[in-house]
């Protein structure tokens, strides 16, 4: 059953997650207005605060994203190639760049055969 509130658009985008003061190193692989799901070996508790930086695609700043770790994904060592652990993210009140770049996805997305890139 997906308990999501919106429908994930896939995205790979590198980013840094800070987590209790810690910098940990993640990418983003897919996303929506509501939140991410970050792959990366850090392992925050759910309901966590933690900091996402990243550049988003056609921008040259970093863009600061804070969040509620939402649910962790553990994969054993051995499925790592066949398997993607990490967390997933509820975003806390987006910046207007970062709904800016979601509906640019989400309208590539909605054109099948279509294969523009963002940024």
């Amino acid at each position: 059953m997906n308990k999501r509130r919106e429908p994930r658009m896939k995205k790979r985008i590198a980013c840094a997650l800070w987590i209790k003061g810690v910098r940990q190193h993640g990418i983003v692989l897919d996303l929506s207005s509501k939140g991410l799901f970050v792959q990366t070996s850090a392992k925050p508790s759910p309901g966590e605060a933690l900091r996402i930086e990243l550049v988003l695609p056609g921008q040259t700043r970093t863009t600061t994203l804070m969040a509620t770790v939402a649910r962790v994904r553990m994969v054993p060592p051995s499925l790592l190639t066949v398997a993607q652990g990490g967390i997933g993210l509820e975003l806390q009140n987006p910046p207007e760049e970062y709904f800016v770049f979601v509906g640019k996805v989400a309208h590539i997305e909605e054109q099948p055969g279509k294969k523009t890139r963002i940024g």
